[in-house]
C-alpha cells in the first residue's frame, strides 16, 4: 500500500534536509537551520501519519536538537534512511523500521544541535 500523503512528506522532509546540508556546507548556518527545522517538521508528520494510518499511536513531538553535540556528517544516515522509505513497496509495513530507526532519530537530533550551535555563533559574534 503506497499514502500518497506520507510520501510527499517525506519527499519535502528530504528536500528540505538537503537543502540545509547544503547551506551547511557552504558556512550559510541560520538558512541551514530554518530549513532542517522545515525538513524535521515534514518527517514529523510524515511519521504521525504513517502511524495513524497503521493504528499505532502517533509521536507526539517532533525531533529536536539534543544535548550531545552533532556534526554535518550526521545528516547523511537521516538522509539515507528517508531515501530508503520511499523505495519500499508497502508503506505500512516497510517504512516504519526506516524512520523510526536511532540513525533517523539521533542522526537528525544531533545534526539540529550542532546547527544551532554554529547560529549561535554566528549571532554571538562568534563569543559563544
Amino acid at each position: 500500500m503506497k499514502l500518497a500523503g506520507v510520501r510527499r512528506q517525506l519527499g519535502e522532509a528530504r528536500d528540505a534536509l538537503a537543502e540545509s546540508g547544503q547551506h551547511a556546507l557552504a558556512g550559510r548556518y541560520d538558512p541551514a537551520y530554518r530549513a532542517a527545522l522545515k525538513g524535521r517538521n515534514q518527517l514529523f508528520h510524515a511519521t504521525r501519519g504513517l502511524a495513524i494510518a497503521g493504528g499505532q499511536e502517533p509521536p507526539e513531538m517532533p525531533i529536536v536538537g539534543g544535548a550531545v553535540q552533532g556534526v554535518l556528517t550526521d545528516l547523511e544516515p537521516a538522509l539515507t534512511a528517508i531515501e530508503a522509505a520511499l523505495g519500499v513497496e508497502d508503506d505500512l509495513t516497510e517504512m516504519p523500521p526506516r524512520l523510526t530507526a536511532d540513525l533517523v532519530k539521533d542522526g537528525l537530533a544531533r545534526y539540529l544541535a550542532w546547527l544551532r550551535t554554529e547560529v549561535g555563533r554566528v549571532m554571538g559574534g562568534g563569543t559563544k
